[in-house]
């Protein structure tokens, strides 16, 4: 089956499967909500992760930094890395994508 192309409304943090509509290694698109507080772990093993700020505040960590997240920050977390996103007191809102790696 050929990807068709489609508009497709993310704001209920729904999991989109991008296969159907691209041709190219997206494994998952997705609008992340995290309350205030809550982390998300982003592990590489296999895909790497791509990850736009759409709102709220945070921080992202790795094994050696810290770095404050605010609206409009991007962050990559490339093959066989990880990265904690962790939430500030009024949330953080994200843009999430996986691509698959050979």
């Amino acid at each position: 089956m050929s990807p068709t192309p489609a508009v497709v409304n993310l704001n209920d943090g729904a999991l989109l499967d991008p296969r159907e509509h691209l041709s190219d290694r997206w494994r998952s698109l997705q609008i992340v909500r995290l309350d205030g507080g809550a982390r998300r772990e982003l592990v590489s093993d296999g895909v790497e992760h791509a990850v736009y700020v759409l709102g709220g505040d945070g921080t992202a960590r790795t094994e050696t930094q810290a770095v404050p997240l605010e609206r409009g920050i991007a962050l990559t977390a490339p093959k066989g890395t990880e990265l904690t996103l962790e939430a500030g007191a009024e949330g953080l809102e994200c843009f999430h994508v996986v691509l698959a790696v050979g």
